[in-house]
């Protein structure tokens, strides 16, 4: 897998610590701002069409 094949969803209920944690999950790892850019919703937009 690669980046640009990874969406970010919490589907937790609202938890402050718990939404952090998993942010911080993909943040800290090694990859660029345009590979995170696609985690964290460039990826479900094109998946959705919406791009």
């Amino acid at each position: 897998l690669g980046p640009e094949r990874i969406c970010y969803g919490s589907d937790t209920p609202f938890c402050p610590m718990r939404y952090e944690w998993g942010i911080r999950q993909v943040v800290y790892q090694d990859l660029s701002a345009a590979d995170k850019a696609k985690v964290f919703g460039g990826n479900a937009a094109r998946l959705l069409g919406i791009v």
